[in-house]
């Protein structure tokens, strides 16, 4: 494939992300009536190695220096992800979740319900782990809701779930920097996770999330408890450009009907401005007869 090609390609992607990510806290507030509050670095968020040089993600992976994610956000904890509310008014996006296979999120997250934030980027224990030590803690409690967004294909969506469990495993640590990886808690970090693109699989997803050759343990805790999302969002750009051909088309096809209706209400002025030419016509001539009649007159009065 070209350069050219690529780039447009990048593009495409780039542009079905921004339009998927822009419409995403709205979905998941009409959806389960979560409230998504936004990081100040954004909803797309890239984590550096050199700012969070203790977690333990970094260990794993030596040869990585950055964790990036399409999409995080901050929610009031929650113990259970409501059922689907359906009426979310976009024709473009159909929701999914896993069911509920136990009830120990409950008790995991209880301890999470005492207070909330804001909007803060860090817990009372990253912020102590970073230097800030002037963190009130009663007011810092909540939870990640993390989705991965692709408009690829059944190969991609796969990598996006190796991506989300990478996402959670990095916002465990980052949580809780001194915990070792057996002790995370991803249930009390995580409210849920989501992946998004035109077309999805259930089936393909929840084999992939339960593969035991390749585990995802932190996708598959979060699936059982049923707080995994799966969303298919079809505004791609092929839509859209469809769509604007629809709309142009329509366009064109009413300015035609109301050319046609121009045209005939023209015709019906012009015929009315024939009918009173031809009245004025005869009018003239009769005025001329009459002109004609009274110079006789006259005529005819002189000695």
């Amino acid at each position: 494939m070209s350069k050219k090609a690529d780039s447009v390609t990048s593009e495409i992607r780039h542009l079905y992300e921004d339009t998927v990510r822009d419409s995403l806290a709205r979905v998941f507030r009409l959806t389960f009536g979560t409230s998504c509050r936004q990081p100040d670095a954004g909803f797309r968020r890239i984590f550096n190695k050199r700012d969070t040089p203790r977690n333990l993600w970094w260990s794993k992976n030596l040869h990585q220096s950055q964790v990036e994610m399409d999409f995080l956000a901050h929610v009031a904890p929650l113990s259970t992800l409501p059922d689907i509310n359906t009426n979310i008014d976009n024709p473009y996006v159909t929701v999914f979740k896993s069911t509920s296979q136990t009830t120990s999120a409950i008790e995991v997250a209880h301890e999470f319900q005492h207070s909330k934030s804001e909007s803060p980027e860090k817990t009372s224990t990253e912020a102590k782990a970073d230097g800030d030590d002037d963190v009130d803690s009663d007011r810092e409690k909540f939870q990640y809701v993390i989705a991965e967004i692709t408009c690829g294909g059944a190969e991609t969506v796969l990598k996006k779930l190796e991506q989300l469990e990478k996402d959670c495993y990095f916002l465990c640590s980052r949580a809780c920097p001194s915990l070792a990886e057996s002790g995370f808690q991803v249930l009390a970090t995580v409210a849920f996770v989501a992946v998004v693109s035109p077309k999805l699989k259930a089936n393909q997803i929840r084999n992939r999330i339960f593969n035991t050759s390749e585990p995802l343990p932190l996708l598959r805790e979060l699936y059982n408890c049923g707080r995994f999302v799966w969303i298919e969002h079809t505004q791609t750009l092929g839509v859209v450009i469809k769509e604007i051909g629809n709309r142009l088309d329509s366009v064109i096809e009413n300015l035609s009907e109301q050319n046609e209706a121009m045209k005939l209400q023209l015709s019906e002025q012009n015929q009315t401005i024939k009918a009173l030419e031809s009245k004025l016509s005869e009018q003239s001539e009769a005025m001329s007869e009459i002109q004609q009649m009274l110079r006789e007159l006259i005529r005819a009065k002189k000695p």
